[in-house]
């Protein structure tokens, strides 16, 4: 029986700017014993990055719905198509689990095996730029619980150059929540991460670099609760980054 969950990879390019890919699955099917429900709401946020990164000058072209193996052959095929970009953004919404993320055949990918690609291949271009991996994904089962409370949303749910410069250097990995819990999705709006995320980038990207942005994200979602299971429930980001320089986005066009 067939599965959803939206695996998107849509890549966002500016010549000689900016480079960036979003893969979404939606699209599931269960491979042994594990059951993934089709991410109901990641359409939202789909078409929230689409016009959020169009807005900046990125050109842009998705992926729905590839398996385990398929998506670091397409990133990577991204990377090495990579020339005169300045930057490098990959955005991932799918079903996910503690440093995991699922392909639409409900097989796993560690996110450290595409860190790897991301600073390791075509370093001819990209060394030394900015790399950013966005994950809309759970990392685990729980629900970072607050109090107890009557439920009232039932459209909340989980989903899962020539200078020495080190590997692993100037790679920023934004995760929708912590190791262990889950990432909250409101099925009639989108998640709560990439919409936060979109926001703030049109809000604020004329005056702060991205870090200062995602710290903006975490304070925003952090400030959000919602019922479920008769428990208040919220949710935190986490960064982690290793960037040598700030990052800025290009002005908005008009």
């Amino acid at each position: 029986m067939c599965r959803s969950i939206h695996l998107i990879l849509d890549i966002f390019i500016r010549r000689p700017q900016f480079f960036t890919v979003f893969y979404t699955n939606q699209e599931l099917l269960p491979p042994t014993s594990t059951i993934l429900d089709t991410r109901t709401g990641t359409e939202h946020d789909k078409k929230k990055l689409i016009e959020t990164f169009q807005q900046f000058g990125f050109r842009i072209e998705t992926e729905d719905n590839l398996t385990h193996s398929d998506i670091p052959k397409k990133i990577e095929k991204v990377i090495n198509s990579i020339t005169t970009e300045s930057s490098l953004f990959v955005c991932i919404m799918s079903h996910g689990d503690e440093g995991v993320i699922y392909g639409v055949n409900s097989c796993r990918v560690p996110v450290k095996e595409l860190e790897i690609l991301l600073c390791s291949k075509n370093r001819r271009y990209l060394c030394g730029k900015p790399k950013v991996l966005i994950l809309q994904s759970c990392q685990g089962t729980n629900f970072q619980c607050i109090a107890a409370a009557e439920p009232d949303n039932d459209n909340i749910v989980m989903d899962g150059p020539s200078e020495v410069i080190p590997p692993l250097a100037d790679l920023f990995t934004f995760w929708a929540t912590v190791p262990g819990y889950g990432a909250i999705r409101d099925m009639k709006t989108g998640s709560w991460f990439i919409q936060s995320l979109c926001e703030k980038i049109i809000t604020l990207a004329d005056k702060y670099h991205f870090e200062d942005i995602c710290t903006a994200v975490i304070q925003d979602v952090s400030s959000k609760t919602c019922v479920r299971n008769n428990e208040r429930v919220a949710m935190v980001p986490k960064k982690e980054n290793t960037p040598r320089k700030l990052f800025y986005f290009p002005p908005i066009r008009e």
